[in-house]
């Protein structure tokens, strides 16, 4: 008598491929991009700053790179900032919160991580990372 492995089903070889097809496809959809609301992949890259909607570092996300113009603050996060961090090249650059209802404008100096923006707390609707 001879023992011969039994090879798989064609059937079952496809029904397997699709369930892996099908799980490889909700990571994808799961995962969302660089840019997508709440993402912040620069962390401790020298030339990021990462704007936060809660009070310690949490909630959603924006960053912005260093001497790349003033952004406005996508809608997700405009007028939710309470916390910042980044971090700078030469540590003479700084991050400039600013409100443009009001007037103004916080400074804070890169490699500085702030979780209380006082009286531009959930006010900033732009920034620039210079």
């Amino acid at each position: 008598m001879s023992l011969t492995a039994a090879s798989p089903s064609p059937r079952r070889s496809v029904t397997v491929l699709f369930a892996a097809a099908a799980a490889v496809g909700a990571l994808i959809v799961a995962s969302p991009s660089a840019q997508a609301q709440g993402n912040c992949y620069h962390y401790g890259y020298a030339g990021y700053a990462q704007l936060f909607t809660g009070y310690n570092f949490d909630g959603d996300c924006y960053e912005v790179q260093l001497n790349t113009g003033r952004h406005a603050i996508p809608a997700y996060a405009a007028r939710k900032v309470s916390s910042v961090r980044s971090w700078g090249w030469y540590g003479t650059e700084t991050v400039e919160l600013s409100d443009s209802y009001y007037g103004g404008v916080a400074r804070i100096a890169a490699g500085q991580w702030v979780t209380n923006l006082g009286n531009m707390d959930d006010k900033a609707d732009g920034v620039e990372f210079r």
